[in-house]
């Protein structure tokens, strides 16, 4: 019984939280992160802009609905790719200057705008895609979705950065 019971004592010694008394840390300020997050964004829309093009002026044997289609969804892409990186200057708002109002509505914004790539242009895209015949334009898509698919994660981690980060007073 008296070895089960140092072993507790070392368990919870071994494991125990810092100290009260420990200095607190200073929150980590996320900004060249946000920044770094919205140049890919920006970058991205202008890939999808240029695949939009692209496919805009292809002449082939696919469906014109079906092309229209596609490049009416990369706009859309483009659009919710604009938005979302405009959306970031309001970081701002989520300190201390602001209230957490701001915070909470920024970080569903951006849920908004990564449910709106997932669940209608990558599926509006792979509608399109399962038409087109022609190698050149499926493969217009293809990148597109790879474009899309490649940024979703940057949103999943800007808005656990905009989580984490304190508004407020809190801290």
């Amino acid at each position: 019984m008296k070895k089960l019971m140092v072993v507790l004592v070392m368990v919870f010694v071994m494991y125990s939280p810092e100290p009260s008394y420990a200095q607190p840390q200073k929150p980590v300020d996320v900004w060249p992160k946000i920044m770094h997050f919205r140049l890919e964004l920006i970058e991205a829309a202008k890939e999808l802009q240029d695949v939009g093009n692209d496919l805009r002026v292809m002449r082939n044997t696919t469906p014109k609905w079906a092309q229209l289609s596609a490049v009416l969804t990369l706009e859309q892409a483009w659009w919710v790719f604009n938005a979302s990186q405009s959306l970031f200057p309001w970081y701002w708002c989520t300190k201390a200057e602001c209230n957490l109002e701001w915070r909470v509505w920024l970080v569903r914004m951006l849920q908004l705008a990564k449910k709106e790539l997932t669940d209608t242009v990558m599926m509006r895209l792979q509608e399109t895609y399962v038409v087109m015949e022609p190698q050149a334009a499926s493969d217009k898509v293809v990148r597109s979705q790879a474009i899309i698919r490649s940024t979703l994660p940057l949103y999943d981690i800007a808005i656990q950065l905009l989580e984490q980060q304190p508004a407020g007073g809190e801290q």
